[in-house]
């Protein structure tokens, strides 16, 4: 190879490389990076009305009802709620019916106006006081007899769908004096006077099927379910000494009438109720009022 031809050779090399250097670099891709997800903003306040409830955990309709002196069945009514009357935390109850509803239902949600009868009537008919509780009951009860107080023995389970409203054997549940009778407008029952400590015993035999102070109006409060038709209640009692689910015979103690209060004799408020609507006692019991003292 002569000079020339070398010197050629090695230019255009030189030349190649030349190029080589100056050409751009591929460029490394490119990682977009990713946004952060915007932060979830707390939920918008629940705007809840002079006449609503918000939902908190652990509430039932009954114990709102309860806390707010309107029956269970009435808020279903006024928030459209079918039994079982589920309700969900957050949820926003109406505590009055909506404009357009009868006065009727109106007239519930005021404690001081509501008919007393529906109040009782709710007491007795909670969720989880109904008849499929009341039938498991009865039918997972023990043969022995269920102590109750003092040593005494509660009655064994009756059929109380199968006993008719004659075949009820009713006493006075209170040796005392009556000293209000039964009106349909001021007084759905009897009030009976008696002493401190005295025994307020059950009218018939029956089923205790509420024991407490949830109904406003009534302090404390039995109720003893005889038949399908019949209830009897006493009202303003001082110790209970029986507790709901249990089975009671005629005469056998309930309570307790408490201490004076105000100067004045504790009296018993007793009611005997058909189908949940209050009737005259007198027409029930025997004619003439027990009188002596029983402790």
């Amino acid at each position: 190879m002569n000079l020339r031809t070398l010197l050629t050779a090695c230019g255009t090399a030189c030349t190649l490389a030349a190029c080589a250097l100056n050409s751009p670099m591929p460029r490394a891709p490119v990682v977009t990076s990713v946004s952060p997800a915007p932060e979830s903003k707390p939920a918008a306040p629940v705007s809840v009305g002079a006449n609503q409830y918000l939902v908190q955990k652990g509430d039932t309709l009954y114990s709102i009802g309860r806390k707010f002196g309107i029956p269970f069945i009435k808020l279903a009514e006024f928030n459209q709620l079918q039994a079982p009357y589920e309700i969900h935390v957050g949820q926003v109850l109406n505590l009055t019916a909506k404009s357009g509803t009868s006065a009727t239902n109106n007239k519930a949600t005021d404690p001081a106006g509501a008919d007393d009868a529906e109040v009782v009537t709710s007491a007795i008919s909670r969720p989880d006081m109904n008849a499929t509780s009341e039938a498991a009951s009865t039918a997972n009860a023990a043969p022995a007899l269920q102590a109750t107080t003092e040593g005494e023995k509660s009655a064994a389970p009756l059929d109380l769908e199968a006993i008719n409203d004659s075949d009820i054997q009713w006493q006075w549940p209170l040796a005392g004096k009556v000293s209000a009778g039964f009106d349909v407008q001021t007084n759905k029952g009897l009030n009976i006077t008696g002493s401190a400590g005295q025994a307020v015993n059950a009218a018939g035999a029956g089923k205790v099927i509420y024991s407490g102070m949830d109904v406003r109006g009534y302090g404390k409060l039995i109720i003893v379910k005889h038949n399908s038709n019949l209830l009897s209640v006493y009202a303003h009692q001082g110790n209970s000494l029986v507790k709901e689910g249990v089975f009671v015979t005629q005469g056998e103690k309930l309570a307790t009438l408490p201490a004076p209060a105000n100067n004045k004799l504790p009296v018993l408020h007793f009611e005997i109720r058909q189908k949940g609507k209050p009737v005259d006692p007198a027409t029930y019991l025997p004619s003439t009022p027990a009188t002596a003292s029983s402790h």
